[in-house]
């Protein structure tokens, strides 16, 4: 046991105080009583008695002294705030959703108004209030008053991420040594088999809600954005798709802008089931603009009517080719919708080893197998492990669609693949590949080969499909709000919330958990009332026996 409001010492002088105070009063009050007598014999005794009281007198009523210093005891205890240190036996986690889908309509006002209802069932010492959106925030540690709560929430609001009370309450499992309880306020969902591998002394509880199981009002909100490739081929365009899905009868059309300006791309639509529709605009011009898709329809979530991705930049390869390569290659690359042949001034260049043009641009270069032992080499520049640049480019430069065993019989050596660090790109092939004896010009893999050799040689980023919140890492950093954000290196990123369990949020009822939350430690059980109760029984006891005349 030990008091919130007083220490220990304060609690022993004040009892002590109230003792003498007590005592004090007990000898020196007058106390008169009418007695009506029928003779005078024994008036000289009763003027005696009606004279005041001095110190050193004896008690004349001891018990009626102890009974309501017990009394006063009971109050000041009561005024202490004492509380039992159930500290290690049992712990209460109040978990509060402020994700997006809690900012439906007045759900978050209603989940927060109904923690501040339920929170005093608990002593202050085993309780913790915390919320779950974006990222975990304590709002109220063990011992803090309800007050400080009250506060903290009124700054409080819903966050543009999806629902993340599964991982919360695994992040309390895995902190929790005593046996804990999870009082769940909002309405994402909980999937019971990722509960049901919690240990043992966890229990979830989703708290019976007080009106947000109502079906939630019309919503229509963007639930997934993203560019891919184009299809038609071409380098310097993308294909971008926007699904909308909402749970009204006739959704809102989105608008389509990049850079702020409106999109002229035709967007082809397609319906699908439970309320949802895809738009697909092709070829999208990838000049790495910002394309974002908006509703202007006002509904029950805001939080979800927009949403942006920043388009690649992909401006057509300046390729310089080596006049000793044009009838090999000159077809070859005239066909590649990514590239555009110059003269100089070139982003890459493709020639033979020795040559001087292109000097310092990243290159592919046809070499004498006298000069290198390996069929192909391909020299990085960035701190990598070889065999890991060297698994990646089998599917970069499209090795893998080479027929090595037929060019190993036509060169009567086996066909090899190194990587080897250098001070600039370069990809280095056997020129003797490129003559009669090969057939590795009219394979259908020799154009995806150089293809893929002209885009690796670039350094350009891997297309980025997507950014959504809480999902999408991009440099190895999560991003669990949405909005425009920036990678530790210097990346812009546009985040998008994407989420369709925010967009269609329907409130869940709390199947299973209709036991009332008076079961808690706490409530009537609290010391305060427990004295309060045994004070009010005593003062009872010694108005009853004041009236009977058996107490002074």
């Amino acid at each position: 046991m030990n008091f919130t409001l007083l220490s220990s010492l304060g609690f022993a002088a004040g009892l002590f105080a109230l003792a003498g105070g007590l005592y004090l009063l007990q000898r020196l009050r007058v106390r008169h009583r009418a007695v009506e007598v029928v003779t005078t014999l024994f008036w000289h005794e009763a003027v005696h008695e009606t004279r005041a009281r001095v110190l050193v007198r004896r008690f004349r009523h001891p018990w009626a002294y102890l009974l309501i210093l017990i009394i006063c005891a009971l109050l000041w205890s009561a005024f202490a705030a004492p509380e039992r240190n159930l500290q290690a036996e049992q712990r209460t986690v109040y978990l509060l959703d402020s994700s997006a889908a809690m900012a439906h309509g007045e759900r978050f006002s209603q989940a927060q108004a109904q923690l501040i209802q339920e929170l005093d069932a608990v002593p202050r010492e085993q309780r913790i209030v915390i919320a779950s959106g974006a990222r975990q925030e304590t709002l109220l540690a063990p011992g803090e008053e309800t007050l400080l709560l009250e506060s903290r929430l009124a700054s409080l609001l819903p966050t543009a991420s999806p629902g993340q009370l599964e991982r919360a309450i695994e992040c309390v499992a895995r902190a929790s040594e005593v046996p804990t309880r999870i009082l769940v306020f909002g309405d994402s969902p909980l999937d019971p088999m990722r509960l049901a591998l919690l240990p043992e002394n966890i229990e979830v509880q989703r708290v019976p809600d007080l009106g947000t199981s109502k079906a939630p009002a019309q919503n229509t909100g963007i639930t997934a954005l993203g560019t891919s490739l184009a299809s038609s081929g071409a380098w310097d365009t993308v294909d971008v798709l926007v699904e909308v899905a909402s749970n009204q009868a006739a959704p809102s059309l989105p608008s389509f802008t990049l850079d702020g300006e409106a999109l002229t791309a035709k967007a082809t639509r397609r319906e699908l089931e439970a309320g949802r529709t895809q738009y697909l605009l092709s070829d999208v011009p990838a000049r790495g603009g910002r394309f974002e898709a908006r509703l202007s329809a006002l509904d029950s979530l805001e939080l979800d009517n927009r949403a942006a991705v920043l388009l690649p930049n992909r401006p057509r390869l300046k390729v310089q080719l080596s006049p000793t390569l044009r009838g090999s290659l000159g077809n070859v690359l005239a066909s590649d919708p990514a590239v555009t042949l110059v003269e100089s001034g070139g982003d890459l260049c493709v020639r033979r080893a020795g040559e001087t043009l292109g000097a310092g641009l990243p290159a592919l270069v046809f070499t004498p197998a006298a000069n290198q032992e390996q069929s192909f080499l391909i020299r990085y520049v960035a701190d990598r492990d070889p065999n890991l640049v060297l698994a990646e480019a089998v599917g970069d430069l499209a090795l893998s669609q080479i027929d090595a065993t037929s060019l190993a019989d036509a060169a009567q050596t086996p066909i090899s693949l190194g990587a080897v660090r250098g001070a600039q790109r370069e990809v280095l092939v056997w020129e003797e590949l490129l003559g009669d004896g090969f057939d590795f010009i009219d394979s259908r893999a020799f154009p995806m080969f150089v293809a893929g050799s002209l885009r690796w040689l670039t350094g350009a980023d891997e297309l980025q499909a997507w950014c959504a919140a809480g999902e999408t890492r991009i440099d190895g950093v999560l991003f669990p709000v949405a909005g425009d954000n920036t990678t530790p290196g210097g990346l812009p990123v546009a985040v998008s919330l994407l989420s369709r369990e925010s967009t269609l949020a329907q409130a869940i009822a709390a199947a299973g958990n209709e036991e009332s939350l008076a079961g808690l430690s706490g409530g009537a059980s609290d010391p305060v009332t427990w004295l309060l109760l045994l004070a009010a029984l005593l003062l009872f006891f010694e108005w009853h026996q004041v009236r009977t005349g058996r107490m002074p």
